[in-house]
């Protein structure tokens, strides 16, 4: 899948690539290959992080991110695997937003929240100003 990229990002690592190693085989190669890995995405990718990689930022404690969870929210339901929206407190852990008087869900992977659609930002630009 294509990833949108920034213009003036990309032709700073060109500069960049041209200065550092022209001996590491045909240019055009070898730049495609130093632009995947180096040049940032405008969205961050959709990619599930495991609890037990890492945990959402402590700058960011509390921000809404998608969580999938297992256990039993109330005596009468059972989640498994279920992808639900939560925050990550350093001082109490994992806060599901559909049940946050649930102590101890067991989360096993979070990714942040995508972008809202172009349009759509516009739209709520509009309505708060």
């Amino acid at each position: 899948m294509a990833r949108a990229i920034d213009k003036r990002i990309m032709l700073d690592l060109i500069i960049e690539a041209k200065k550092t190693d022209p001996e590491t085989g045909p240019f055009s190669e070898w730049l495609a290959e130093y632009l995947v890995d180096h040049l940032p995405t405008l969205t961050p990718p959709n990619e599930w992080v495991s609890v037990e990689d890492r945990m959402p930022e402590d700058e960011n404690d509390g921000e809404t991110v998608l969580v999938i969870v297992f256990g039993k929210p109330h005596e009468n339901i059972t989640l498994h695997g279920v992808i639900m929206t939560a925050g990550y407190f350093r001082d109490e852990g994992w806060v599901l937003n559909e049940y946050p008087e649930w102590e101890g869900p067991e989360v096993t992977h979070w990714m942040p929240l995508p972008s809202p659609p172009a349009e759509l930002e516009k739209r709520l630009r509009g309505v708060r100003a």
